[in-house]
C-alpha cells in the first residue's frame, strides 16, 4: 500500500509540475510559437526534465529493497515489466500536462518555421527523454544509482545545448539562428 501512494504521489507531482512549467512558459512568452516556448527556453531541459528523471529514479530505488524477494520468487520479470509501463505512464503525464496549457491558448503550433519541421523537433526530443527515462530501469540492478541519474541529465542538457539548439532550431527557422538574431538585434 505504501508503494501505491508513493507511485500515485509522485504522478500527482509530475503532473503538477508540467502543468506549472507550461503555464509558467505560456506566461512569459514573446511569440506564441510552441517550438520557441518549449524547446528555445531552458526551462523544461534544464529543470523540468532532470527533475522528473530525480522522481524517477526515486520510484525505482524505492522497489530495491524488494529486489531479492523478487528474484527468489522468479517476479523479477514482472516487477521489471510494470516498472517499464510506469515509466512510460509517468512520461506520458508529463508531456500531456506540458501540451495542455499551450492548447488552451487556442494558436496553431508553428507560427516561426515549417509544421514538419517542427513535428520533427518535438518528436525527437520526446523521443529521447523516453529512451533515457527507459535507461534508468538499470538502476534497479545497479549498486550505484546515482551515476546513471548523473550520466542521464547530461545527456538530455548535452542535447539541448549542443544539437537542439545549435542544429535542429536553426533549422526550423532563421529565427533562432544566432547570426541573424544578431544582425536584427534580438537578444534573449
Amino acid at each position: 500500500m505504501r508503494t501505491r501512494n508513493r507511485i500515485l504521489f509522485i504522478s500527482i507531482l509530475i503532473i503538477l509540475i508540467g502543468l506549472l512549467g507550461g503555464f509558467s512558459l505560456i506566461r512569459h512568452a514573446h511569440t506564441p510559437d510552441f517550438i520557441n516556448l518549449y524547446f528555445d527556453s531552458n526551462l523544461i531541459s534544464l529543470y523540468i526534465e532532470p527533475f522528473f528523471f530525480i522522481l524517477t529514479t526515486a520510484e525505482i530505488v524505492w522497489l530495491n529493497p524488494i529486489r531479492n524477494y523478487a528474484i527468489i520468487r522468479n517476479q523479477n520479470h514482472k516487477i521489471l515489466t510494470k516498472l517499464i509501463a510506469l515509466i512510460i505512464l509517468n512520461w506520458l503525464l508529463l508531456y500531456t500536462s506540458l501540451l495542455l496549457p499551450f492548447m488552451f491558448l487556442n494558436k496553431p503550433f508553428f507560427i516561426l518555421g515549417k509544421i514538419n519541421d517542427g513535428i520533427f523537433i518535438v518528436l525527437i526530443h520526446i523521443f529521447i527523454v523516453l529512451i533515457l527515462s527507459l535507461l534508468l530501469i538499470k538502476v534497479y540492478e545497479s549498486s550505484n544509482p546515482y551515476f546513471l541519474l548523473f550520466l542521464v541529465i547530461l545527456i538530455i542538457t548535452t542535447y539541448h545545448f549542443s544539437i537542439e539548439k545549435r542544429i535542429l532550431l536553426p533549422l526550423y527557422s532563421q529565427f533562432f539562428d544566432p547570426l541573424w538574431r544578431a544582425k536584427h538585434h534580438i537578444y534573449g
